[in-house]
């Protein structure tokens, strides 16, 4: 089994039946305008990519890959240490504890953010000397929602004045809920929402798969994922 999705009795055509079909039960298929809906969507470059990706002919890595997003799995990050974390008095919450603990067991540096005003910005981390916003999404039913999470990126990077957001969908979020189209739609619509022009910002998303990271930018003329 590659894709969990397959085996749930409710999402058996990926919580979308406008674009897919499971005529034997056994997998979803996609319907002939599904190539429209995702070039529409996306973009030609980006809908081919996204489209491939439904039709099984991409995994998701390589999916994502192929639109400028990596991803590292958890096993690759292990065993580096030698970072710290210091947290200047502060109470840090679980979910942040837990990040900045990980982070520092793979070689950063992790500072908390004692100077929160408006002005400087009041994001949660200095980690390496970068400013860092942990986004750790807690849905009521356990599911990913996409429109909440972008919210909260756009709320991290123009009123927090992170140049990094991390979203946490490993803590609150079930592991079923969401796939890498999701994964891809938080980087694409992100970039729609930024409020500094022409600046590169990193989005990493930690899921139970591993960390996914790239960067977006918001030009004056276009928008860029």
């Amino acid at each position: 089994m590659t894709n969990p999705l397959s085996q749930n009795l409710y999402t058996y055509v990926h919580n979308n039946p406008l674009i897919y079909v499971d005529p034997d039960g056994n997998k979803r298929k996609g319907l002939d305008f599904s190539y429209g809906y995702f070039t529409q969507t996306y973009g030609s470059a980006y809908g081919e990519r996204a489209n491939a990706w439904w039709e099984g002919e991409y995994s998701d890595r390589e999916f994502l890959k192929s639109v400028g997003i990596e991803t590292m799995s958890w096993s690759s990050l292990n065993g580096y240490g030698g970072g710290s974390t210091d947290k200047k008095n502060q109470r840090w919450r679980d979910e942040e504890e837990h990040v900045a603990n990980k982070l520092a067991d793979f070689g950063y540096n992790v500072v908390a953010n004692i100077m929160t005003n408006k002005k400087y910005g009041n994001f949660d981390f200095f980690v390496n000397g970068l400013k860092v916003e942990l986004k750790t999404p807690k849905p009521e039913d356990g599911n990913f929602n996409r429109r909440t999470t972008l919210d909260n990126i756009a709320k991290g990077f123009n009123i927090q004045l992170a140049d990094k957001v991390i979203v946490d969908l490993t803590y609150y979020v079930n592991k079923d809920s969401y796939n890498a189209l999701d994964i891809f739609d938080l980087f694409f619509y992100s970039s729609t929402k930024l409020e500094r022009y022409n600046t590169e910002f990193t989005l990493e998303i930690w899921t139970h798969n591993g960390i996914i990271t790239g960067t977006i930018m918001r030009e004056y003329d276009g928008v860029t994922v």
